[in-house]
């Protein structure tokens, strides 16, 4: 699966860290990966020209998760599976990376869609850690 790093601004960081409350951290968390679900779901939507929609509405955000670093992540991605029980995120990667069996040619729509959502991320992600200070 594709798997990236984001390092936010350095005084964003800052502020958050201190935010001793892990609710509140988890509020400004999730109100950071909403903002990411409209912008993979047009991306998916413009990448699979005859999709049914399912792969579109399968996108969430997780639950607030802790890594091995203790860094506190939310992770936006698509759940569930379909009718055959392919998972979605599956579908996801066979779009990302193509399938060379099926001679299907990669979209790649992850990078696109974090390069497109970050300004609008850090925004949201800002004004809710004000909203909350």
């Amino acid at each position: 699966m594709a798997q990236f790093t984001y390092y936010p601004d350095q005084e964003f960081l800052k502020q958050l860290n201190k935010l001793a409350d892990e609710k509140l951290i988890e509020r400004v968390l999730k109100t950071g990966g909403s903002m990411m679900v409209p912008v993979l779901k047009a991306n998916i939507r413009s990448a699979v020209k005859n999709s049914t929609g399912a792969l579109e509405k399968s996108v969430k955000v997780s639950n607030v998760k802790t890594d091995r670093e203790g860094n506190k992540c939310v992770y936006v991605l698509p759940t569930g599976k379909d009718k055959d029980g392919v998972t979605n995120m599956a579908k996801l990667a066979y779009i990302e990376y193509g399938v060379r069996k099926y001679n299907r040619a990669p979209k790649p729509l992850i990078l696109r869609t974090i390069k497109d959502s970050q300004v609008n991320v850090e925004k949201a992600m800002q004004e809710k850690l004000e909203e909350l200070i």
